[in-house]
């Protein structure tokens, strides 16, 4: 069944573009006792049983905490791994990632308020020194509870437990993950000089492609434009003459600009 429901001024997908007034639902999701309409239509119209709709929030509260549930237990078995005497992992792997630092939260905290980076954004600085704080292994995280977290950053328990699914706070822990991943770019280099002193072929190859993709990036990157001999000269000249008149400050970026008009004088002559 098609949900018929009509769309109206003032509704959200019209405000935002997505639908205009007079628009026809059309959903496959239409029910009859929802009045053939679709669920959210139908309580907007007022046909959906309120039994329903109590049903509805406490599936969708249900799955949020089940989501959550699941993302701490991945979360605690990492620390676990981290933290677990049985299991052998090699400190140095854990020096370049940053996972044998301690957190403490309220040093964290101030840091963040000084720098005060975003102060347009609600709790941003409280929301970074959290996220520090917990992607920490739990037994350098100083204080050890999410209580006591609270209390130095201001906020409820329930407040924490809530930024844990912030997207500010996921975003964070992403980049500071991703920064930490790059502690092990030193340590690869390590392992591969090791293996390559052991005339390891593989290695040596990996290396000697490595070393020519990168120059080759320097490359393009630093390779300079192709100029007849007079554009050369009256970039040089002009930037000479700039250079004494402003004391010698950036005869580079004014040479620059001499060949970007030299370049778009050939251009538009091309053009025409």
């Amino acid at each position: 069944m098609k949900c018929p429901y009509i769309y109206q001024s003032g509704d959200h997908t019209v405000n935002s573009g997505k639908n205009k007034v007079g628009d026809i639902c059309g959903v496959r999701f239409g029910r009859e006792e929802y009045g053939g309409y679709c669920f959210p239509h139908g309580v907007k119209m007022g046909t959906v049983p309120r039994e329903a709709i109590e049903k509805k929030k406490k599936s969708h509260k249900d799955s949020i905490v089940e989501k959550r549930q699941r993302r701490t237990e991945a979360d605690e078995k990492v620390q676990e791994n981290i933290t677990n005497p049985e299991i052998k992992l090699n400190p140095r792997v854990l020096e370049a990632l940053g996972f044998d630092r301690p957190c403490h939260l309220d040093e964290e905290y101030a840091l963040w308020k000084s720098i005060n980076q975003k102060p347009t954004v609600v709790n941003y600085d409280e929301k970074m020194a959290f996220a520090r704080w917990l992607e920490t292994p739990k037994h350098l995280r100083n204080p050890k509870t999410m209580a006591e977290a609270a209390v130095i950053l201001g906020v409820t328990e329930k407040t924490l437990i809530s930024w844990t699914t912030s997207p500010d706070v996921v975003d964070f822990m992403n980049m500071d993950i991703e920064s930490r991943s790059r502690g092990l770019f030193k340590l690869a280099i390590y392992k591969l000089g090791e293996n390559i002193d052991k005339n390891d072929t593989k290695s040596i190859i990996d290396f000697l492609k490595y070393h020519e993709e990168k120059e080759a990036k320097r490359q393009i990157k630093t390779r300079s434009l192709e100029l007849t001999p007079e554009e050369q000269k009256q970039a040089d000249d002009h930037a000479r003459s700039m250079g004494e008149r402003n004391r010698g400050v950036a005869l580079k970026s004014e040479k620059s600009m001499v060949i970007a008009n030299a370049l778009k004088g050939i251009s538009e002559e091309i053009k025409q």
